[in-house]
Formats: C-alpha cells, sequence, structure tokens
C-alpha cells in the first residue's frame, strides 16, 4: 500500500506539473502571435478540461477509465467554449455565464463518469452521492495545499534571502516555473486526499445541515406567513428577489439531501425530523415559483438579456427540484423520491446548461428584445441600451445596424444617440412623469406643494423614471413609499430644501436637493441612528413618523431633525 500511494503521488503530480506547463505553452504561444484568439481558447478549454478531469477521476478509475473520459470531457467542454465564443468577433467578450455554465457541467459530470467507469449505471445513487462529496473535500483541500506550498516558498525565500539567495526572483525569471508548482502541489493534495478518503467529513457536514433544518423551515414559514400582509408586488419588485429565492431553493434542496441520506437506512428517522423534513420539500415550490415571478417583472420592464436567461435557466432547474421534491414527499418511501430527484436535476441541469451554451441563441433573443420594444414605443429613445448591444456579439451589431437604418430613414434622435450625442428625453413623457408625481408623492407641511413641483421640474428624465418606479402603493392600508419633507435645512442659504425619502425593503433612504442659480444640487444624508443600511422596522417606523406632520428643526449650523438615537443632517458632498 505505502509503494501504491507513492507512485499514485508522482502520476498525480506530475499531472498537475505536466498541466501548469501546457497551459503556460498556450500562453506563451498565443503572446507570440502564434495562435489566433479564437485557436488559443478552444486549446486552453480542452486541455485545462482534459487534465482536470483526469486529476479528478484519478484514483476512482484506473488510468485507462480516467484519460477515456478526461478526454470525453475536455473535448466536450471546449467544443461548447468555443461555440459560445462564435457569436462574437472578439473571443474575449464572450458571456461570463457561458463559461460558467461549461465549469458547471465539468463539474456535474465527474461523479457521473465515475459511477459510469466502475460499472454501475448513471443512477446510482449512493455512488453518485459519496463520489460528489469526495470529489468537492478532494478539490477544496488540493487548492488549500497549494496554498499553503506558496506560503512555504514565500517564507523560505525571506529566509534565504537573509543569506543572499533569492528563491522567489529565481521563480520569477524561469516563468514555467510558478505554474508547473501550482499544478503539482494541486496533483500532490488531489492524491493525498484520496489516500484519507472523505466518509468522516462528509457524514459531519450532513449531520450539520440536519440540525439546521429545522431552524431554516421555521424562517420559511414565518416568510410565507408574513408575506401576504406585507404585499407581494413590494418584496418581489425588488431587484435581488430572485437571487435570494434561488439561494434558498438551492439551501433547501441541499439541506433535505442531507436528510435523505446515500442510501436506505441511513436517511434521518425520528419522526419530528422526517415530518421536518417532508414539509421543508412541500413548501420549496413556492420560493421557486417566487423567482421565476420576480424574474418576469423585470423582464417585463425591461426585456430579456443573456443575464435574465441564464437568470431563468437556474429558476427552471430550482422549480424543478422543488417539483420533484413535492412529489418524493407526498409518496413513501419519500426518500427514495429524494434521491431519485436528485439524479433527475442534476442530469437536467447539464441538459439545460449544455442547450444555453452551444444552442440558445441568447444574445440574438435580446438584441430583437430591444429593437421590438423600441419599435413598439416601450422604450423611448434615451433609455436605448446601446452599451449591452455593442457587447452582445455578432447578433448585438445585427440590431446596431437595424437601428442605424432606422435612423437614417429620418429619425434624428436616434441617429444622435448612436452617434454617441446627448439625446434629450422625450418633453410630453417627463411631462406626463411630474404629473404622476405631483399627484401621489405626499409632502411635508401639505402646503409645500410649490416646492415639491419645483423639484420635479427641475429633476433630470432618470430621477423621473426612478422615482415614478418606486413611489407605488404599498401596504394595508394602501399607502405610499416615498414622500418629501420641505424645511430651511442649510441656514446659510436662502430659501427652502428638499429631503426625499424613499421607504426601502433593506431601509431608510434619505436624499436631499437644495435649489441655486445652476438647478438642483444634490445633497448627502446622514443619520446617527438606525437609518440607510439599518432595522427595517425601525426606519419604517421613523418613515411614518416623519411623514405624519411637519418636523421640528433644531439650531445648529445646519437645521436638523432630532431623533432618538441619533440626528439626521443634511451637508455638501
Amino acid at each position: 500500500m505505502p509503494d501504491t500511494n507513492i507512485r499514485f503521488r508522482q502520476i498525480l503530480g506530475t499531472v498537475g506539473a505536466a498541466s501548469g506547463l501546457a497551459l503556460w505553452a498556450l500562453w506563451k504561444m498565443f503572446d507570440a502571435g502564434m495562435l489566433t484568439d479564437r485557436t488559443a481558447l478552444t486549446l486552453a478549454s480542452f486541455v485545462a478540461a482534459t487534465l482536470g478531469a483526469h486529476l479528478a477521476l484519478s484514483g476512482p478509475l484506473n488510468q485507462k477509465q480516467a484519460i477515456a473520459r478526461s478526454l470525453l470531457l475536455g473535448a466536450a467542454s471546449g467544443l461548447l467554449i468555443t461555440l459560445a465564443a462564435l457569436r462574437y468577433d472578439e473571443v474575449g467578450r464572450t458571456q461570463p455565464f457561458a463559461i460558467a455554465f461549461v465549469v458547471l457541467i465539468w463539474h456535474v459530470a465527474l461523479p457521473f463518469l465515475i459511477a459510469q467507469g466502475l460499472g454501475r449505471g448513471l443512477r446510482h445513487y449512493p455512488t453518485l452521492f459519496a463520489q460528489a462529496w469526495n470529489l468537492f473535500e478532494r478539490l477544496i483541500a488540493a487548492w488549500i495545499f497549494v496554498g499553503l506550498t506558496w506560503a512555504v516558498i514565500f517564507l523560505s525565500d525571506l529566509v534565504l534571502g537573509l543569506v543572499g539567495i533569492n528563491l522567489m526572483t529565481l521563480i520569477s525569471e524561469i516563468e514555467v516555473l510558478g505554474p508547473m508548482i501550482t499544478g503539482a502541489a494541486f496533483g500532490l493534495g488531489l492524491a493525498v486526499m484520496l489516500e484519507i478518503g472523505g466518509a468522516i467529513v462528509a457524514a459531519l457536514l450532513q449531520r450539520l445541515l440536519r440540525l439546521l433544518l429545522p431552524f431554516l423551515l421555521a424562517v420559511v414559514v414565518i416568510f410565507l406567513a408574513i408575506l401576504p400582509f406585507r404585499g407581494f408586488e413590494a418584496v418581489f419588485g425588488v431587484l435581488s428577489a430572485g437571487a435570494i429565492f434561488v439561494a434558498l431553493v438551492a439551501l433547501m434542496a441541499t439541506m433535505v439531501t442531507a436528510a435523505a441520506g446515500p442510501d436506505r437506512g441511513q436517511e434521518v428517522q425520528s419522526r419530528p425530523m422526517q415530518l421536518a423534513t417532508r414539509a421543508m420539500a412541500v413548501l420549496m415550490p413556492l420560493p421557486a415559483l417566487g423567482a421565476l415571478w420576480a424574474l418576469g417583472l423585470r423582464v417585463g420592464q425591461y426585456g430579456w438579456t443573456p443575464e435574465r436567461m441564464a437568470a431563468g435557466l437556474l429558476m427552471a432547474t430550482a422549480l424543478l427540484s422543488a417539483v420533484l421534491y413535492l412529489v418524493a414527499a407526498l409518496r413513501r418511501p419519500w426518500h427514495d423520491g429524494v434521491r431519485r430527484g436528485n439524479v433527475v436535476v442534476a442530469l437536467a441541469a447539464m441538459a439545460a446548461a449544455v442547450f444555453w451554451v452551444g444552442v440558445l441563441p441568447t444574445e440574438r433573443i435580446a438584441a430583437s428584445g430591444v429593437v421590438a420594444r423600441f419599435e413598439a414605443g416601450t422604450t423611448a429613445v434615451d433609455q436605448l441600451d446601446i452599451y449591452s448591444l455593442g457587447n452582445w456579439g455578432r447578433p448585438g451589431a445585427a440590431a446596431l445596424e437595424a437601428l442605424r437604418a432606422k435612423a437614417d430613414a429620418g429619425d434624428t434622435k436616434l441617429a444622435a444617440l448612436l452617434d454617441g450625442e446627448t439625446v434629450l428625453p422625450d418633453p410630453d413623457e417627463l411631462d406626463r412623469l411630474r404629473a404622476d408625481l405631483k399627484a401621489r408623492m405626499p409632502v411635508q407641511p401639505a402646503t409645500a406643494t410649490a416646492t415639491r413641483d419645483a423639484l420635479f421640474d427641475l429633476a433630470g428624465a432618470d430621477d423621473l423614471r426612478n422615482w415614478t418606479s418606486f413611489c407605488q402603493e404599498k401596504g394595508s392600508p394602501a399607502a405610499y413609499s416615498c414622500g418629501i419633507i420641505v424645511a430651511d435645512f442649510l441656514t446659510d442659504q436662502t430659501g427652502e430644501e428638499v429631503m426625499l425619502l424613499e421607504n426601502m425593503d433593506w431601509g431608510l433612504q434619505m436624499t436631499g436637493f437644495s435649489f441655486g442659480p445652476d438647478g438642483l444640487k444634490r445633497h448627502q444624508v446622514a443619520d446617527g441612528s438606525q437609518i440607510g443600511y439599518g432595522n427595517q422596522e425601525t426606519s419604517a417606523a421613523l418613515f411614518t413618523q416623519l411623514m405624519a406632520a411637519p418636523p421640528s428643526l433644531m439650531p445648529a449650523p445646519m437645521n436638523i431633525i432630532p431623533q432618538s438615537g441619533g440626528i439626521m443632517f443634511l451637508f455638501n458632498p
């Protein structure tokens, strides 16, 4: 056994060093002009994926099996990244999500390749479960060992520097040493982790996750109970709501998986924990549907982008997982259904990611949507996202050409925008926005409507659109989430100033404005208590208090509003 371990370390250490050498050589060839950027991307993707897969598969599989399967996975990874890059004239503009999905496919495929190589098929859950955990632990430990290796090298350089030997200078002069050392350390780390196994760490993490399951279940139940009273639009209209819900579904699925265990007899045994796990599985579709709803609101407002399509894929995968878990929870034995569902979700996620990267024309869909929304009048000329079109490869360039044709046909505003000139918004649109805000935004004191209206008359288009979008009815009874306070905040200036309040979900945001000969001047507002990224209930209560009656002012170098725990003040940035 010791001889076998030493030989295995030698193999993986050598392969790791060869990986570093190969990637360094490709970079030098590209830098010297011997490879085009597209050829370099394809070769680098193939080499990195193949050698990385060989390092990961070695040990669970023999060398012949590991080499054959790593070549297959490397070829698939290189092909997918090449297909994604073909949509761009400049390879460096390839969508980051495409690369991220290829990396995801690479990782998810490894346990299936091991299970197939061991002759257990693609649905042998105990093997898939164990190998997924072991690969995760081995990769983390190997990177930690890489870090430790370089830490030792840096320390050695400091020590040897005392006697005139500069180790880091030598490594930097011989460029290939750096990547080879990193690769060799990574391979050795993988080999050593395979020797000691990972069953103890996996079992520990599963038990810890099971302990947290009841707490997360309580959080989800409380959230769902309060949601109808909080207002669906207020929650799902938040920009980050979809991402939060997807993360919640992923965490719930991880805990249910830990509770189900890798095989029969290894699931949670106590009746309360089984009920809690099944309840968690039953509730999973709700946040998954919430994520899709939040995405739908965003798409309805601004249209599709490649990033939103990638988010849609993740959300659809989360919903599939949630539905399969729901079905499993309503049947017996529930844990078998969870295990089958995990296999289906993993395979479906890989297939969907392959489709997204290699087949789905995300850039063309997004670019066509921008043009269609403009032609339909949904998007004003000054709101056209020319920058994004320029970053969506050849489909984006084609959309810009279509817009240029419209500009040449007589649309002077569009022509000015495409030429990089400042385009003023439609005056009729601004009048509608101002009228809408004047009708809905409350002010304190109530008689200060003239000053409030002066703010809207001088504000820019972006501010007016943002305020109109945000200032909506929320809660029960209905109340607006915005308001204005008019007072003489700045004693060294004549006239009154305006403080705009926005009652955000994360806290109360306040912005100050003063009137001068050059128009509006924006000021920062600060508070010594819990305003801004503070306690939501405290901020909401303060918002209600400030909008209930005109505030009193306290004399100071600039007038301030006294509050318990601190003061608010308006100052020039």
